[in-house]
């Protein structure tokens, strides 16, 4: 698993100077690539077991940050259009599996 944990009812980023809020975690809004799980269902582990304590997968939070979960950061620093800037190419140019530091 990637070590992405899950976090419970509402959300906010932690950057400094930045105000962006969830009512819940928006990688849970979209369908993990890797395990199949539905919107709102946490990850599985490749057993079929999931739970609290199962990360979810690195490939969903590309897919929640490609999909507009997220939305735009205020601050230009989060997301793949920011990684994408930082390193001269459209994020829509790398496929949807390529490996892709996200700023933290």
């Amino acid at each position: 698993m990637s070590g992405l944990a899950i976090r419970h009812g509402p959300v906010c980023c932690a950057k400094p100077g930045c105000s962006l809020e969830w009512p819940r975690d928006p990688i849970l809004e979209v369908v993990c690539p890797d395990c199949g799980a539905g919107i709102g269902v946490r990850c599985k582990r490749p057993s079929g077991h999931g739970g609290n304590f199962v990360d979810a997968h690195a490939s969903r939070d590309i897919a929640a940050d490609r999909q507009g979960a997220y939305g735009t950061c205020p601050l230009g620093l989060c997301g793949l259009e920011a990684a994408a800037l930082l390193a001269g190419k459209p994020a829509s140019a790398r496929p949807v599996g390529a490996q892709t530091e996200l700023p933290l």
